[in-house]
């Protein structure tokens, strides 16, 4: 999860902890008709002011609290992943 957070957004993680994993069969929210198996995470910068940095993978982030995150225009999974941290 490191070399990935840091290959995708240029940043230096800690703190990962497992939050839980998601089987998507096929789902039409997905760029594409596959079986995905999401090993959902969360993590904390290590910089105080962190600069992200995208890959090509993305073309935008944002920095919000949960309770802001939630009223986006989510993926169903992405939604679950945001109630089952907001649980813990």
């Amino acid at each position: 999860m490191r070399r990935e957070i840091k290959e995708e957004t240029g940043l230096n993680i800690t703190d990962i902890k497992f939050v839980l994993v998601q089987d998507c069969i096929s789902s039409k929210e997905f760029y594409r008709d596959a079986h995905f198996v999401l090993l959902n995470y969360t993590c904390q910068c290590v910089a105080k002011n962190p600069r992200v940095v995208l890959n090509e993978e993305a073309r935008e982030f944002q920095w919000l609290k949960l309770a802001a995150a939630k009223k986006l225009k989510l993926n169903k999974p992405t939604k679950i992943l945001l109630d089952a941290v907001l649980k813990s």
